[in-house]
């Protein structure tokens, strides 16, 4: 089951509707909702959240930076330089592995409050600490299992 929390982007003369940060235990979602039928929509980005991390950014409070490993674009993303990548982005990307592909792509969200953008980024740091620690424990059972044959 997914809730939904409203924030606003910066608004431009194409893009005056209101954006959905929906509270998956899964997947990043980021949608559209039709103003006829709340439940319908479009989505405009979507991602594991194995594969996302997200920071309040420290210039306002308000603002989540959500990053996304993936080889190709995630709707509504930029493009991160690798020479920019903190250090803990940067060491995620592991040569000889799935994700020695991808890039990090970044989604700048503006919440209406302080309080929303904390939610959110709460909800993705668990999720994605949930996801990881639960394929860290189907590697450690799987290398058990190995090793028990």
């Amino acid at each position: 089951e997914s809730d939904y929390m409203g924030f606003n982007r910066r608004k431009t003369t194409r893009d005056s509707h209101q954006k959905y940060f929906v509270l998956d235990a899964n997947l990043f979602l980021l949608a559209v909702p039709d103003k006829a039928q709340l439940q319908c929509g479009k989505l405009l980005c979507v991602s594991s959240l194995f594969n996302t991390i997200a920071r309040v950014e420290r210039a306002s409070t308000r603002q989540l930076a959500v990053y996304f490993c993936s080889e190709e674009a995630v709707g509504l993303t930029e493009k991160v330089d690798p020479r920019s990548l903190s250090p803990d982005l940067a060491r995620q990307i592991v040569p000889n592995t799935r994700r020695a592909n991808c890039s990090w792509w970044k989604l700048t969200l503006l919440f209406e409050s302080e309080a929303m953008c904390k939610v959110a980024c709460q909800h993705i740091q668990r999720q994605h600490s949930a996801h990881r620690d639960a394929k860290l424990r189907e590697m450690a059972a799987l290398i058990e299992g190995v090793f028990a044959a």
